[in-house]
């Protein structure tokens, strides 16, 4: 995707009345066609589940915060996927505060994972959020993704996520 094309989506948003409330939907079509902007706008999508909050659209609160746990946990495993090991850590809770040769640590352990799928698997091919749950007595939102592999076999994982500030980061 050009960036024209990402400025155009942006002004259709802008120009929307209720752009908050369809902003997911949106970033959502851009996640899953470039990864390459993924990154960039990682931190925007997360503060949009916050922003579609006060939308005055049909959707629940819980159905707004499910869909932003979905994006997020989506964009966090695609990361993975591709071997964006640093970020793929850096999503998750208290990874800010863990001491350097611990997080070196754990990075080689994604970065073996990501190879061991490779092996295995010829890799991961395409993450997809199929559905959320709300756990309230963890206080916390059970995400189910399923992992397309290169060899068209596919799982489904649970990942839990926490908001934190504005973002959904992962448990």
């Amino acid at each position: 995707m050009e960036v024209r094309s990402f400025i155009s989506c942006v002004r259709k948003f802008k120009s929307c009345r209720h752009g908050a409330c369809h902003m997911p939907k949106v970033l959502t079509k851009l996640f899953t066609s470039h990864f390459s902007l993924l990154t960039a706008l990682l931190l925007l999508t997360s503060h949009f589940s916050l922003l579609t909050s006060s939308c005055s659209d049909s959707r629940s609160d819980l159905e707004r915060a499910q869909e932003g746990a979905m994006v997020a946990a989506q964009v966090y495993y695609r990361q993975l996927a591709e071997g964006r090991c640093d970020q793929f850590l850096a999503a998750k809770m208290g990874a800010d505060s863990l001491p350097q040769g611990y997080r070196e640590q754990l990075v080689a352990c994604y970065k073996q994972f990501v190879a061991q799928q490779k092996r295995a698997h010829k890799g991961i091919a395409d993450v997809t959020a199929t559905r959320a749950e709300m756990d309230s007595a963890a206080n916390e939102m059970q995400v189910f993704l399923m992992l397309n592999y290169g060899d068209s076999t596919r799982e489904e994982i649970v990942v839990p996520m926490v908001a934190h500030r504005g973002s959904w980061l992962m448990k």
